[in-house]
C-alpha cells in the first residue's frame, strides 16, 4: 500500500474513533492531510504567445521581437530557439527546439511558444493552450 493511501486511511480511522493515536501523530496526520489536499489556481497574468506553423518556421516576418532575440542566442543558452536536423527526413521542415532551465523542449508544428512573466520562453501544445489561456482583446 502506498504511503499516501495508508496515511489517508489512518487519518480517517482516527477521526472515526477506530484507532487510538498519540497527539503528535494526530497533529502530523492532520497537517499532512491539509497540505496534501490544498488547491491552487493560476493568477490572472497576461503572457505573449506565438503559434508556430511550418509556414512561419521559414517566413519569420510575423515573429515577435522576443522570438527573433531567442533565435540569435547560443544553442546552450537558456531561452534559445534553434533548429536541429538530426533524424529529419529530407523535405521535412527542420524541427525547432527551445533551451529552458528544465532542458531542451521540442516545438511541434502548431504549438504555441509562450513568453512568460519573467521573459522565459517555452512551448505549449494547442489543446493545453486553449484550456489555459483566453485572448486579451486590445481596446
Amino acid at each position: 500500500m502506498c504511503l499516501v493511501k495508508y496515511l489517508k486511511e489512518l487519518h480517517t480511522s482516527y477521526h472515526t474513533c477506530q484507532v487510538p493515536l498519540s497527539m503528535s501523530l494526530i497533529h502530523a496526520l492532520d497537517t499532512y492531510v491539509i497540505v496534501l489536499f490544498m488547491q491552487y489556481k493560476k493568477k490572472p497574468v497576461v503572457i505573449e504567445a506565438f503559434q508556430m506553423t511550418t509556414d512561419r518556421r521559414y517566413d519569420n516576418s510575423e515573429w515577435p521581437q522576443w522570438l527573433h532575440e531567442a533565435w540569435q542566442k547560443s544553442v546552450s543558452e537558456e531561452g534559445a530557439l534553434f533548429h536541429n536536423a538530426d533524424g529529419c527526413l529530407e523535405g521535412e521542415p527542420t524541427p525547432l527546439f527551445i533551451q529552458t532551465l528544465e532542458g531542451t523542449h521540442k516545438v511541434g508544428w502548431g504549438d504555441f511558444i509562450i513568453q512568460g512573466v519573467s521573459g522565459e520562453i517555452y512551448p505549449c501544445k494547442p489543446d493545453i493552450f486553449a484550456l489555459t489561456y483566453d485572448e486579451v482583446k486590445q481596446p
